[in-house]
């Protein structure tokens, strides 16, 4: 049995008219606890959550990771699969790959907008720039770390909130939660996309009060195993050196914005 402080089983996510469902309460998730680097919890959860019956992604298979928004796909990366176990599932994608971000007919984004507000939205495939990223989506977790490297050399973390992934044959899509957390490679932390966050408050494409106040607890929760130095920012993976002869990743030149991936 897990102690009190153990990662619990959360409410399944569901999309019913574009809106987040029976949300969990986000600050219950506990895929990391202080103090348990060896990620025993983890496993715990991946056990509890049936991971053992779902099948896996082969290490350098290429898949797709996605973010929706109701119907909307609004982000595709092609990740190259580094491992994918009860640990979770570890991504990595480098400097100068496709990505695509959904974009208006007028040039703005959703950092810009709501998706509702966007006129002839497409997917728009761009070059990512400067940064290799590491991902890893533990299982269950309402949140994606990303550990950023420039020509080699570590240079910090990024901790995506976002919904528990699900799986597809081609790959993951989850949602996205809006509010970021930025981290130096010395642990300094902030907030990213706050004002964004706290202007999607209401909008049904989005989420309620109650849900914002979800996710900002989980955030919360996260910047103290950041202050603390505990898994994942206590130096796993900051040494991680890709295969030299892995090359670029593609997407196709056209992509459907709305793939009925959602439905």
């Amino acid at each position: 049995m897990l102690p009190a402080s153990g990662w619990r089983r959360p409410t399944p996510v569901a999309w019913h008219g574009g809106r987040l469902g029976l949300w969990p309460l986000l600050g219950q998730l506990r895929c990391f606890v202080t103090g348990a680097g060896d990620s025993s919890v983890t496993r715990a959860a991946a056990r509890e959550a049936g991971y053992g019956s779902v099948v896996l992604f082969e290490p350098g298979k290429i898949i797709d990771r996605r973010y929706l928004r109701g119907r909307w796909c609004t982000w595709v990366q092609p990740m190259r699969v580094i491992a994918d176990n009860e640990d979770g599932l570890l991504l990595w994608h480098p400097a100068g790959s496709d990505f695509a971000r959904l974009v208006d007919g007028d040039g703005k984004t959703q950092h810009e907008i709501t998706i509702d507000q966007m006129r002839d939205p497409k997917l728009t495939v761009l070059t990512w720039q400067t940064y290799d990223i590491l991902v890893l989506m533990p299982p269950q977790a309402a949140y994606s770390v990303w550990w950023f490297f420039r020509d080699g050399a570590f240079t910090g973390w990024y901790v995506n909130l976002e919904t528990p992934y699900r799986r597809q044959p081609d790959g993951v899509e989850t949602d996205d939660l809006v509010l970021d957390i930025v981290v130096t490679s010395d642990r300094l932390w902030e907030w990213k996309d706050v004002d964004e966050f706290d202007g999607r408050i209401g909008n049904p494409l989005y989420f309620d009060r109650a849900t914002a106040d979800a996710v900002r607890a989980e955030g919360e929760r996260l910047t103290k195993l950041i202050m603390a130095g505990d898994f994942p920012f206590d130096g796993t993976y900051t040494d991680f050196r890709p295969d030299p002869r892995w090359s670029a990743l593609r997407l196709p030149a056209t992509l459907d914005p709305q793939p009925g991936l959602a439905g």
